[in-house]
C-alpha cells in the first residue's frame, strides 16, 4: 500500500484526510457530513492523529462527531494555537466541551502546540513524512491582535498552521489553512522552505484581509512553486475563488493546473444551470454530491498525481456546464 492524501469536498471548509502503512492523520476536519463518510468509506477504526490548523468551524466542527463515534479510535487531536473568532457561538461551545470531555477523560491526547518547534514525527508514520512549517513559535504566543515582527497586526489566520505532506512517492502537498499575509510575510521573512507538488490554496481563494489578493496568490503560488493549485471551496453567492486570485495563480505560473472541489458561482452563477447528475467524480464522499454542487469533488493525490476525477470527463464536464470557467478564461 502506497501513501495517498484525499482532499474531501466538504462544501467551504477544509479536510485532508492521508492514509499510509498503517497509520491514518487528518489534517482540519470541515463541517460536513462528508467527514464521517469518508471515514466509512475508507474503513477506517483509528485515526492516529488529527491536526487541526485553527479553530475556525469550517476547519474543526467536524472533530465534535468524531469524538462521539465509540467505534473510532483517535490517537491524538493537535490544534493550532489561536483564538477561537466568536467563542461565544454554540457551536464553538460545543467543539470546546467535545475536546475538554476528550482530554479530562483520556479519549484521546489533546493538545494546543501545534507551531514550527512541534516535533513532526508525532505526526508521521507508515511512508508520510510531515512538516509543521508554521506559525513560528514567537507568532503563536504573541497571538491574535499582537503586532508581528514586521508591525502587522496578527489575526488568528495569521497563526493558522501550515503543514507540508510528503507520501512515500516524494510527492509533497502542501496545507497551509487559513494562512493570511502576515503569517506568510512572516514565514518568508525566516526562510522558511514552502515548496510543493500540490498546493491547497489558503482560505478557499478568498482573502478579504489581503489588499491585494492578485499579488498575495502570486507571492504564495511563486514560493511554493507546485505545479497544482486546488481549492477547497463551497458553492456559494461569493465567488471561491476569486477571479483577482485566479489571476495571481497564473501569474505566477500560467501552466498551474486548477482545480476547485465545488462548482464555484464565479464559473456557473445560477445553481438551475447545475446538472442532474454527475458522472465524473471519483467514489469518495462529496459533499457537493448529492446537489451536483461538486466540480472536481474529493480528489486522491497518490502514485501518478491526482487520481481523480478522470482528467478527460472532468474537461468534459466543465467545457459543458461552467458558463464562465475561471480555470479557462483567466488563464493567460
Amino acid at each position: 500500500m502506497t501513501a495517498e492524501l484525499h482532499v474531501i469536498d466538504v462544501g467551504h471548509g477544509n479536510c485532508a484526510v492521508v492514509t499510509g502503512v498503517d497509520w491514518t492523520l487528518m489534517v482540519d476536519a470541515g463541517a460536513s457530513a462528508a467527514v464521517i463518510q469518508t471515514i466509512e468509506y475508507l474503513g477506517l477504526d483509528r485515526l492516529d492523529a488529527i491536526a487541526i490548523s485553527h479553530r475556525d468551524l469550517d476547519h474543526a466542527r467536524g472533530l465534535v462527531p468524531l469524538l462521539s463515534r465509540r467505534d473510532l479510535e483517535i490517537g491524538a487531536i493537535y490544534v493550532g494555537a489561536d483564538a477561537a473568532k466568536n467563542p461565544s457561538a454554540p457551536e464553538t461551545a460545543n467543539l470546546l466541551v467535545a475536546l475538554a470531555d476528550a482530554k479530562r477523560n483520556g479519549r484521546c491526547l489533546v493538545s494546543r502546540d501545534l507551531d514550527d518547534t512541534f516535533n513532526s514525527e508525532t505526526l508521521s508514520g507508515g511512508g508520510v513524512s510531515v512538516e509543521v512549517l508554521a506559525p513560528s513559535f514567537e507568532l503563536a504566543m504573541t497571538g491574535p491582535k499582537g503586532k508581528s515582527s514586521t508591525g502587522s497586526t496578527i489575526s488568528s489566520n495569521s497563526v493558522s498552521a501550515v503543514l507540508r505532506v510528503t507520501l512515500s512517492n516524494g510527492r509533497r502537498v502542501l496545507l497551509p489553512g487559513d494562512l493570511d499575509g502576515v503569517g506568510l510575510a512572516e514565514l518568508l521573512g525566516r526562510g522558511a522552505d514552502l515548496s510543493a507538488d500540490v498546493l491547497v490554496f489558503p482560505h478557499h481563494g478568498s482573502l478579504s484581509t489581503v489588499a491585494d489578493e492578485r499579488a498575495f496568490a502570486a507571492e504564495v503560488v511563486e514560493a511554493v512553486g507546485a505545479s497544482t493549485v486546488l481549492f477547497s471551496v463551497g458553492r456559494s453567492a461569493k465567488a471561491r475563488p476569486t477571479e483577482e486570485v485566479m489571476r495571481g495563480v497564473f501569474d505566477a505560473n500560467p501552466k498551474a493546473e486548477i482545480a476547485c472541489t465545488q462548482m464555484s458561482s464565479g464559473c456557473l452563477e445560477a445553481d438551475a444551470e447545475l446538472p442532474d447528475r454527475l458522472a465524473h467524480l471519483t467514489k469518495l464522499p462529496a459533499a457537493g454530491r448529492a446537489g451536483c454542487r461538486s466540480c472536481a469533488g474529493s480528489m486522491t493525490i497518490g502514485d501518478l498525481g491526482i487520481e481523480g476525477p478522470n482528467v478527460a470527463t472532468y474537461q468534459e464536464y466543465i467545457g459543458v456546464v461552467a458558463k464562465t470557467p475561471m480555470c479557462r478564461t483567466v488563464r493567460p
